[in-house]
């Protein structure tokens, strides 16, 4: 028999359970996988693990393990395991549960050697990832489109991610010690979520890519992603060069403190149940340095108009689009310029754009 904390026990459960599947499929990939160490998930995209000592191996069913745990109020939960299952003991709940044995475990985490890891700055990583998380599409037919794209040079990282419609880049320079990734690699979203979410409590972090799969660690919780593989890479280097060019970059300028009212209200009016309403943007020339930038918004529920000044540097233009895009961007960035192919949005080295409907 082995007594565990409710609380902390759970707390380990909660934190490798985005790792489980929710098909039943294999049954196993819906499982808690107890390895006497570690306790485990893995639905054969990512896995989570974190330490936990128990005197069983086996995997115990995911969601009814999380739901009785929650439900219960005890301080400790007592587990003696068979050898088909496991009796649980809440308080004064008594609870059994089914239980696979170990030679179900279709995976083994890989482990680390001791000189892997990135040297790229924490806090401009977790920027850089969180940014171009708008852009990650859902298109299965370009796999590209499903995660975070990482091109390595000798000096820098340029990271890049797509949906179709948006595009976003990020430029991370690399320190004294180099670049320790060698390829061009694509994270999926669901890594790069789980990612986020372990490193906002973590004293230490580590990230290693490596041909198939990375691995992220965050104090002691290990973190396993397999990489998006795609045989017609997309060229996302030329099409931010065609888009964003010396002209572009010096004609960037502050965002209107107003934009972010305007995008609510075009927001507002543009929401239909069935249909999609865009929002019509213009540019028109004003007075002296500045033009005059237009939100037009229409839907059945009737419509809204908004302006604010910009500087001439934005040239006269008129163009469409859904306003949630541009909330997507707003956020994080603090210049802008609208041109014919695209809504240019940046910040330092990060970039979100929006081809518009025309």
């Amino acid at each position: 028999m082995s007594v565990h904390s409710r609380t902390e026990l759970l707390k380990s459960l909660e934190c490798v359970a985005p790792a489980l599947s929710g098909h039943e499929v294999i049954p196993i990939m819906t499982h808690f996988w107890f390895t006497g160490s570690f306790v485990m998930a893995y639905d054969d995209r990512i896995a989570l693990r974190v330490p936990m000592k128990t005197d069983f191996k086996g995997a115990l069913p995911g969601t009814p393990l999380l739901s009785l745990l929650k439900a219960s109020k005890a301080r400790e939960v007592d587990i003696t395991a068979g050898d088909d299952a496991v009796q649980m003991k809440l308080a004064s709940s008594r609870a059994t549960l089914a239980m696979l044995p170990p030679d179900n475990f279709v995976f083994k985490m890989p482990k680390l050697a001791d000189d892997e890891g990135s040297p790229i700055k924490r806090k401009e990583w977790v920027e850089a990832i969180a940014s171009l998380m708008h852009s990650v599409g859902h298109d299965t037919s370009v796999p590209e489109y499903l995660g975070i794209t990482i091109l390595p040079s000798k000096d820098k990282l340029e990271l890049y991610s797509s949906d179709g419609n948006t595009m976003s880049k990020a430029t991370l320079p690399l320190g004294k010690s180099g670049n320790t990734f060698k390829r061009r690699v694509t994270l999926t979203a669901e890594f790069c979520t789980q990612m986020l979410r372990l490193e906002k409590d973590a004293k230490k972090t580590l990230l290693a890519l490596r041909d198939d799969h990375a691995i992220f660690v965050a104090d002691d919780v290990t973190l396993f992603g397999r990489l998006i593989e795609t045989s017609r890479p997309k060229n996302y280097e030329d099409t931010f060069s065609a888009h964003v060019g010396p002209d572009e970059m010096a004609a960037l300028y502050d965002i209107p403190t107003k934009i972010d009212d305007m995008i609510e209200r075009a927001i507002i009016m543009t929401a239909a149940r069935h249909d999609t309403h865009l929002t019509r943007i213009t540019v028109k020339e004003h007075s002296g340095q500045f033009n005059m930038l237009q939100f037009y918004s229409a839907s059945g529920h009737g419509d809204v108009t908004d302006k604010s000044q910009v500087p001439n540097t934005q040239g006269v233009i008129e163009c469409q689009l859904d306003p949630k895009l541009l909330r997507k961007g707003y956020p994080r960035m603090d210049k802008m310029l609208i041109t014919e192919r695209c809504i240019i949005m940046n910040k330092g080295n990060l970039f979100y754009m929006i081809s518009p409907n025309n």
